[in-house]
């Protein structure tokens, strides 16, 4: 295999793990929006789960905060994957990937 075509499989794998962290961050942010509505349900109707609704709260509200954090670290990794030094590729002219990364055009100078 020479050297152009290793680069370009390099790419390639490199934007796809990308894809990979930010679906995974897109995943992880439903499941942050649904502990947000979760949460406001037990602040607003904590009545109904009596002593709990504290703990039911600080629960939710870490779960929150740690996949917030997960977030964070996907979108960092997915955007580290497609900045690694030595890689000198342009789409379409543009210097960054195309975020959709549908039929990504392209063009490699090493």
């Amino acid at each position: 295999m020479n050297s152009h075509s290793l680069n370009a499989d390099l790419i390639a794998h490199h934007v796809a793990l990308s894809q990979h962290f930010e679906d995974e961050a897109n995943e992880i942010q439903i499941k942050v929006d649904e502990h947000k509505k979760l949460l406001s349900q037990f602040e607003s109707e904590s009545y109904v789960y009596g002593k709990n609704a504290g703990d039911l709260k600080s629960q939710n509200q870490e779960a929150i905060n740690l996949y917030e954090k997960v977030i964070a670290v996907n979108r960092k990794m997915a955007e580290m994957l497609l900045d690694v030094e030595g890689l000198k590729c342009k789409i379409r002219g543009s210097h960054r990937w195309d975020r959709n990364r549908s039929q990504i055009k392209k063009e490699c100078y090493y």
